[in-house]
């Protein structure tokens, strides 16, 4: 039931949940990404080959991230985020405390697995829940926040990782990594509820604002009604949106996994500190440009009412912006250079990564988790990016220092993706009730 504080302003009640999902974003990426600096000292502890390491950090993760992205969206959709995602939050975060006591190729592989099956479910509920908590013109700076914190916990991965890596092994480092989890899985499931009308601080002054022009049932989740898989199988803005979030995935995997490497190689960079700090360089400006394009994107939507300008244009030039910061990679020496030209292209790059969560929303509505979900399933397959980057080297003989063009490749296929997808059509739409508009824009 809704408390009635006595002034009618709106409580600020979404903002703290905003925050809970902020540090759930930055503690999943904290948990995903430690391997890109400790895999010299693994690789080298279990005696595994470069292909061997690179599947630990890629695939080993992101198949079962991928093919169960529909169940733990589909399990968050029916069962509300606040447990699932509690759940899922306790599950990783006991995985990953595990890997300390892995053995070799194949015990860190089941865990990883496990964690990848696990964190698949973080996503699909993050998303819901922005939809369910924020008002429609609020959800790119929303999700711009938490696209930020993602890349808090993978530049945090990657620099404190390096730096306790001089004082303790690896297997130290990841129990330590196991706490963060648990303790937020206890605070999520205490305290927040799936809908603002259900959380005992809102108001409904509060609720209202949420809610804005759109009714309850375009909005609200409802377990029982069946997911439209045909309609949403035939509309093309899934299948663009699922394109563009595998290419922009690739790219940004490089930097969570083989970027070390890539500056050991290239730059002679051997100091594991050292290289954690480099790594993390790239990862921050990503965290910048996710929470820039977020209000970047809702500033264009406001102001001239086109969605497609605000989400697709954005993101296709910002994109091709981050393709030619990669291709300048190869012509600039020096471990400085060649991070700061990578991280203005990841900077760039990142500011389309609101966009994604925002039109999973647009077109999604009451569906949402389960559009996001099937995104991500597609996108989740970015975590080959380590091991088709070993096998370019180690197969092909690419060497390390041509491997940026390969991701300008990716990143021009991504930009063309998002200026083929049309964010306008909604899974709701029907004869019946007509397209959706904003600011008189047929939707």
């Amino acid at each position: 039931m809704i408390r009635k504080p006595d002034a009618t302003r709106p409580t600020t009640v979404r903002y703290r949940v905003l925050v809970l999902l902020a540090l759930a974003a930055l503690i999943n990426y904290f948990h995903r990404f430690p391997m890109s600096v400790a895999s010299d000292s693994i690789q080298s502890d279990l005696g595994l080959t470069l292909k061997q390491m690179g599947w630990l950090m890629g695939p080993a993760f992101g198949i079962p991230y991928a093919v169960s992205q529909l169940l733990t969206g589909w399990v968050g959709y029916r069962w509300g985020t606040r447990r699932a995602f509690s759940l899922y939050a306790a599950i990783w975060s006991s995985f990953v405390g595990l890997m300390s006591l892995a053995g070799g190729f194949f015990s860190f592989a089941v865990l990883r697995v496990g964690q990848g099956l696990a964190q698949s479910g973080f996503l699909p509920c993050t998303v819901n829940t922005v939809s369910q908590w924020f008002p429609f013109r609020r959800r790119g700076v929303a999700a711009g926040v938490v696209g930020c914190s993602m890349a808090v916990g993978a530049a945090l991965a990657a620099y404190v990782t390096g730096k306790l890596l001089t004082v303790i092994g690896w297997r130290w480092v990841f129990a330590l990594y196991f706490f963060p989890g648990i303790l937020w899985a206890v605070w999520f499931f205490s305290w927040f509820r799936d809908r603002p009308q259900e959380h005992g601080s809102t108001n409904e002054e509060e609720c209202e604002l949420i809610r804005g022009q759109l009714t309850s049932a375009e909005t609200e989740r409802d377990g029982r009604r069946p997911v439209p898989w045909a309609a949403m199988a035939s509309l093309p803005a899934m299948w663009a949106l699922s394109a563009q979030q595998f290419l922009r995935g690739l790219g940004f995997y490089f930097f969570v996994s083989w970027f070390p490497r890539y500056l050991k190689e290239t730059q002679g960079v051997t100091d594991t500190g050292e290289l954690g700090a480099y790594a993390s360089a790239p990862l921050i400006l990503d965290m910048l440009g996710r929470l820039v394009g977020g209000a970047v994107s809702d500033w264009v939507l406001t102001h001239t009412g086109r969605r497609w300008l605000a989400r697709s244009g954005l993101a296709s030039l910002t994109l091709l912006g981050c393709a030619l910061g990669s291709f300048c990679a190869y012509y600039v020496d020096g471990a400085f250079a060649v991070t700061a030209v990578l991280s203005a292209g990841a900077f760039l790059g990142a500011m389309s990564s609101p966009c994604s969560h925002a039109v999973s929303m647009d077109i999604g509505l009451r569906y949402t988790a389960i559009v996001f979900a099937v995104m991500n399933a597609v996108g989740s397959l970015d975590a080959f990016s380590p091991w088709i980057v070993a096998y370019l080297v180690d197969d092909l003989g690419v060497a390390w220092k041509s491997i940026p063009f390969f991701f300008v490749a990716v990143y021009v296929a991504a930009a063309l993706s998002w200026a083929l997808l049309n964010p306008n059509r909604t899974l709701d739409a029907s004869p019946e009730r007509g397209d959706r508009s904003v600011n008189g824009e047929p939707q």
